[in-house]
């Protein structure tokens, strides 16, 4: 009987080391590919890097949008003139990750705030002495005022 469950032992080891080696080992896939920097980004100025609240790498470029990293692959968002849940613009100068972990983004043409849950952006009215900035040209710089509001 001991030589049985010694027997059952090495074809369940056998098998589960045949399903390693297939699953992990030397057999290639060729539906994962990574993307090398260069690949994704050519000859296009970087002009910020962030991480958000949920760990993905948002790199946004001077000219051609924004990319967002999620370790794998790059998903990119662009300005779209049709789409009124698109980016601001393509130009972007900064951006900010704020005290919940949401994505800010500063743009030649004004400020963009990523919807996570409807993966989107929306655009945010910039007010001056309770005017509406209808010309606002560049956002460059996020932080915080003495009344913890965020500022341009």
């Amino acid at each position: 009987m001991n030589k049985r469950i010694a027997q059952k032992f090495i074809n369940v080891l056998g098998a589960s080391l045949l399903l390693c080696q297939i699953t992990f080992g030397a057999i290639p896939n060729p539906d994962y590919y990574f993307q090398s920097f260069e690949e994704a980004f050519p000859n296009r100025p970087i002009s910020d890097i962030k991480v958000d609240g949920q760990g993905f790498l948002w790199i946004a470029t001077y000219g051609a949008g924004l990319y967002r990293f999620d370790g794998v692959t790059y998903e990119s968002f662009n300005f779209e003139w049709q789409d009124s849940t698109s980016l601001v613009s393509n130009f972007i100068r900064a951006m900010h990750v704020d005290a919940h972990g949401q994505l800010w983004v500063g743009s030649v043409g004004g400020l963009s705030f990523y919807n996570r849950t409807k993966k989107n952006f929306q655009k945010v009215k910039l007010f001056l002495d309770g005017r509406p900035i209808s010309d606002f040209h560049t956002v460059l710089l996020f932080g915080r005022d003495f009344n913890n509001k965020c500022s341009t």
